[in-house]
C-alpha cells in the first residue's frame, strides 16, 4: 500500500515536471538561435563592408568562415532543421542590398522571401513568432 502511495505522488510530480522541463528546453533553443542570427548577422555587416557585397547563396556561411579576417569559426547550423544539420535560412533581395536570415521554426516549415526594398513577406509561418533577423524590414 504505502509503495502504491509513493508510486502516485512520484507520477503526479512526474506529470507537473516533465512539462515545464519541455517548456525551458524550447526556451533554450530559440535563446541559441537569437546568439546565432546575432553572430551571422555580424559576420554578415563585416563582410559587407570589406568587401562591398553580401556573400551570395547557400554556401553563405562558408564564405564567412574562408574570408579574410576570418569572420565564422564554423558553421552555425538551424537547431529546428531536419536533425539540426542544416544551416540557417539565408537569403538576398534581387539587388543584393537587403539580406533575410531565419530559422525555419518549431514545425520546419517558416519560408519569408525579401523585395529590393528590403520588405520582408512571410509566405508561411508569423514574423511575430519565427525567429529572424534582416536589415529590411516588414
Amino acid at each position: 500500500m504505502e509503495l502504491l502511495i509513493v508510486m502516485i505522488i512520484v507520477s503526479g510530480l512526474l506529470a507537473f515536471f516533465i512539462p515545464a522541463l519541455r517548456l525551458a528546453q524550447k526556451e533554450a533553443i530559440r535563446s541559441r538561435i537569437d546568439g546565432d542570427l546575432r553572430v551571422i548577422t555580424a559576420a554578415l555587416k563585416v563582410y559587407q563592408e570589406k568587401a562591398n557585397r553580401y556573400p551570395e547563396g547557400i554556401n553563405y556561411q562558408q564564405q564567412l568562415i574562408g574570408s579574410s579576417p576570418q569572420l565564422l569559426d564554423h558553421q552555425l547550423n538551424d537547431p529546428f532543421s531536419d536533425y539540426g544539420d542544416k544551416p540557417y535560412i539565408y537569403k538576398l533581395s534581387p539587388n543584393r542590398k537587403y539580406f533575410l536570415l531565419y530559422s525555419v521554426g518549431t514545425m520546419g516549415s517558416t519560408q519569408a522571401d525579401i523585395n529590393d526594398i528590403g520588405k520582408i513577406t512571410f509566405i508561411t509561418g508569423s514574423p511575430s513568432i519565427e525567429k529572424w533577423i534582416s536589415n529590411g524590414s516588414l
